[in-house]
C-alpha cells in the first residue's frame, strides 16, 4: 500500500489520494456548526466533516477538523444526514453500504 502525507496526521492509500483528487463538490449538509462536504469521487459519492468556528475576540472565522465533546450530537446528526444523501445520489436508498 502507498502512503501519502498531504495532510499532517492522516494517511490516505494511493486509490483514495487519487479519488479525491478526481472528485467534485456536489453540496454541504449542516447542523448547527457541524458540516459534511459532499463529493463524487471517481464511482460513488462520499463526505468530508468540518465544524465551524469565529473567534470572539480576533473576529476571525474558519474551519476545522477538530472537533469537541459537545460537538457529538450534531455530529451524529450530520453523519446520518451525509450517508443518507450519499446513498441518495448512488441510488442506493437501501440503507446498506456500497462500500
Amino acid at each position: 500500500m502507498t502512503l501519502n502525507n498531504t495532510t499532517p496526521g492522516v494517511r490516505r492509500d494511493a486509490a483514495e489520494t487519487q479519488e479525491r483528487t478526481n472528485s467534485t463538490y456536489v453540496e454541504t449538509v449542516r447542523d448547527g456548526a457541524v458540516g459534511a462536504g459532499i463529493f463524487h469521487g471517481t464511482n460513488k459519492h462520499y463526505f468530508v466533516l468540518s465544524r465551524a468556528w469565529k473567534s470572539t475576540e480576533s473576529n476571525k472565522s474558519g474551519h476545522s477538523q477538530g472537533f469537541y465533546p459537545g460537538n457529538a450530537e450534531a455530529l451524529a446528526s450530520v453523519i446520518t444526514k451525509a450517508a443518507e444523501r450519499c446513498r441518495e445520489l448512488d441510488g442506493n436508498s437501501s440503507g446498506k453500504s456500497a462500500n
